[in-house]
């Protein structure tokens, strides 16, 4: 009886230790997951911060590049309307000296050439004034 009894006890206590064994295999197991998972979470944060990075700079890189063509193609209608304010400057001097164009009708295209140039003024100024402040909302 003694014996049957000390088995039984020694079954037991290896039962209890195999499971400790068990649950302590598996929180390490679990633990190992959980480091696992945040090491991928932070290289993903990680990916995405470089990510995002790069794409900023794409975006920056695209404005000021549009920026740049729209400089160029006001550049450009600047210098085509100047042309035009040329070619009609010599128009008029042409027709200017033959008695004034029929008694007071020469007025009439100055006038006309005045409004013009302040318009232009006021583009330019309003442009200028847009550049600057997109300058400085880039800085920032």
């Amino acid at each position: 009886k003694k014996k049957k009894k000390k088995k039984k006890k020694k079954k037991k206590k290896k039962k209890k230790k195999k499971k400790k064994k068990k649950k302590k295999k598996e929180e390490e197991e679990e633990e190992e997951e959980e480091e696992e998972e945040e090491e991928e979470e932070d290289e993903g944060e990680e990916e995405d911060e470089e990510e995002e990075e790069e794409e900023e700079e794409e975006e920056e890189e695209e404005e000021e590049e549009e920026e740049e063509e729209e400089e160029e193609e006001e550049e450009e209608e600047e210098e085509e309307e100047e042309e035009e304010e040329e070619e009609e400057e010599e128009e008029e001097e042409g027709g200017g000296g033959g008695g004034g164009g029929g008694g007071g009708g020469g007025g009439k295209k100055k006038k006309k050439k005045r409004k013009k140039k302040k318009k232009k003024k006021k583009k330019r100024k309003k442009r200028r004034r847009r550049r600057a402040q997109k300058k400085a909302a880039h800085i920032t």
